[in-house]
């Protein structure tokens, strides 16, 4: 038979009552049966509304308890990872994890926010990689750490999106999607300067919906030179505004006119260092976005903090 959801529009559950009796108390009426739908009901992190949906965002280690699981026991997640310091090249953005229709249970989960990684510390240093974010059996991977400015730690990060390959060692960019999942949590970084002349760029670290760019201009000389772009992030709108999540950071370089651009906003702007020293800029927090890369280690940044989001129907 089929469940009885409404009556002339009015959900049953508010139906006070039926010939003295009340909607409760029926089980059955002409054969159908009634449907008394019951809401999950959690704590952790930090929760807000959205509609008929609550949100539970843990920017920080912690733990999601379902006291009651409901009528419905499916939620929504997003989980991303640290994001990538850099060196040179700029950070990979942490692993992009999302879906609806995950089967939950009345129990507690231990939720983990991965930091991101710190930049390299000296010019010719590589970053290092972010931090791993999860959730059950669900985790968004490191994000890559950028190539160092010399050799011969040139090749960025390997990640759930790799760092951008390095300058003067026209370093390659590190692989994506690692581990491999389905569907890919991230993508490669760019490859750095490869002309070998003196003055080159850094490759820009993968986003989630990007693979990071090469650099642009004319790399021996003061002209137009550009740090590779990060790799383009990902929009999600768990939250209940649609927002970027894992872009990559940009690649740095010796000169330029104008810094590479991180992924989608999210990931840091490059710096560089001809006609006055441009810094890099800081990831968006808790995005999982990459650091943005320079040759000197005072004008990279850090990798952004990862995040993770839960969302289920409440009313």
């Amino acid at each position: 038979m089929p469940n009885i959801a409404t009556v002339n529009g009015i959900a049953e559950d508010n139906i006070a009552t039926h010939n003295g009796g009340t909607a409760a108390l029926y089980t059955s009426k002409n054969g159908d049966t009634w449907v008394h739908w019951e809401p999950m009901v959690a704590t952790g992190g930090t929760i807000t509304t959205s509609g008929d949906y609550k949100i539970h965002t843990f920017t920080g280690g912690g733990t999601f308890n379902i006291t009651t699981l409901g009528s419905d026991a499916n939620l929504q997640y997003l989980v991303v990872g640290g994001g990538g310091g850099s060196s040179g090249g700029g950070g990979g953005a942490g692993g992009y994890r999302a879906n609806s229709g995950f089967s939950v249970s009345a129990t507690s989960y231990t939720i983990v926010v991965g930091g991101g990684g710190a930049k390299g510390s000296s010019d010719g240093a590589q970053g290092t990689a972010g931090q791993v974010s999860s959730f059950s059996s669900i985790t968004g991977a490191v994000g890559g750490s950028g190539g160092a400015f010399t050799s011969p730690y040139g090749t960025g990060g390997a990640g759930g999106s790799g760092g951008g390959g390095s300058n003067h060692a026209s370093g390659l960019g590190g692989a994506g999607n690692t581990p491999s999942t389905s569907p890919s949590q991230g993508n490669a970084g760019g490859i750095g300067g490869s002309d070998g002349l003196t003055w080159t760029n850094a490759g820009g670290g993968g986003g989630a919906s990007g693979t990071g760019f090469a650099p642009t201009g004319a790399h021996n000389s003061y002209a137009s030179t550009v740090g590779g772009h990060g790799g383009v992030g990902t929009a999600n709108s768990i939250s209940g505004s649609s927002l970027y999540y894992a872009g990559g950071g940009a690649g740095g370089g010796d000169h330029g006119s104008s810094p590479g651009l991180g992924g989608s906003g999210v990931g840091g702007n490059s710096g560089f260092d001809g006609g006055g020293a441009i810094y890099a800029t800081t990831p968006t927090a808790y995005r999982g976005g990459g650091g943005g890369g320079a040759r000197r280690t005072a004008r990279r940044t850090a990798g952004a903090t990862g995040v993770v989001v839960l969302r289920y129907k409440y009313q």
